[in-house]
């Protein structure tokens, strides 16, 4: 839920929303969760690559009073990230978030006029990394008051390609993974929002497929000749791959049957002078060399 923050008090608008009292207590996008201070700043230099995770506005510079959307996108699903803020004497804890079943965590906020830096420490099973350095300006300027929040979507509607138009910007649905999709839509505030879902049966042009992906190869009609010196691309249900060159091999990639019945992308190597005389790989298919 979105809150204006006190103007009295030197707050600054949280990446995915944190109001932060400076001298003592926390409020605002991450109240909902415990605080707690158990990572020091010495912390945020020890990233570990098992993970990756980042943090960004949806605008990065406001007028005071008008509001943006923080996110925090990972890959780890349950984290329990640490946010840190820098006022211009060093980072320090200001409150913690727990990542959802995808990985991200959104909230829209309004804020006072200032400049702060944001860093958070994500950890899982006891490993960590830390995101990107994220500044939110706040500037003593106006804004159209009261922005409309259109949806053609309708609301939360994983299954459907939508956008959401809101003071003059346009945020689309888009697949954050093959598995999981960024679905924007306009709060009971009439503020904008995204929430990361996760897609059972995949996820294709910003939406979740209603039923489970078939194998589809894309150069598999052509006559053998014609699809090796084509370069197709195969999807299933956990992949999207396209032909390549491996040295001077070709890997034509199609759909075969497995065990379980479900076809799968697999792949055959080609020499390719071996099928078309005078021909080697490149870009993925078989090119005839230059006389």
């Amino acid at each position: 839920m979105a809150k204006q923050i006190s103007q009295t008090t030197w707050i600054i608008i949280a990446i995915v929303a944190i109001a932060v009292f400076y001298y003592g207590g926390t409020q605002g996008f991450f109240s909902t969760v415990n605080n707690y201070q158990t990572e020091t700043n010495n912390a945020l230099q020890n990233n570990n690559p098992s993970y990756t995770a980042g943090i960004h506005f949806s605008s990065n510079t406001i007028c005071s009073g008008s509001q943006t959307t923080g996110t925090i996108d990972s890959n780890m699903p349950g984290a329990t990230c640490n946010v840190y803020m820098d006022t211009g004497s060093g980072y320090n804890n200001i409150g913690s978030v727990i990542l959802n079943s995808a990985g991200s965590f959104s909230q829209t906020q309004t804020g006072d006029v200032g400049n702060i830096k944001f860093k958070a420490i994500c950890m899982l099973n006891n490993l960590y990394t830390t995101t990107n350095e994220a500044t939110l300006v706040v500037n003593n300027c106006q804004q159209n008051q009261n922005p409309v929040c259109t949806e053609t979507d309708g609301g939360v509607k994983e299954f459907l390609a939508g956008s959401v138009a809101y003071n003059g910007s346009q945020y689309n649905d888009e697949c954050k993974t093959s598995n999981s999709v960024n679905e924007y839509y306009c709060d009971d505030l009439g503020l904008v929002q995204m929430g990361t879902l996760p897609c059972a049966n995949g996820c294709e042009g910003g939406a979740c497929n209603t039923e489970p992906i078939v194998c589809h190869d894309s150069d598999s009609d052509l006559p053998v000749n014609q699809y090796l010196m084509n370069r197709g691309t195969c999807h299933d249900s956990s992949q999207s791959v396209q032909d390549t060159c491996d040295g001077t091999m070709l890997k034509e990639y199609y759909c075969e049957p497995t065990f379980l019945g479900q076809p799968m992308c697999g792949y055959t190597s080609y020499n390719c002078d071996g099928m078309i005389p005078g021909s080697s790989c490149s870009a993925g298919k078989c090119v005839l060399n230059p006389n």
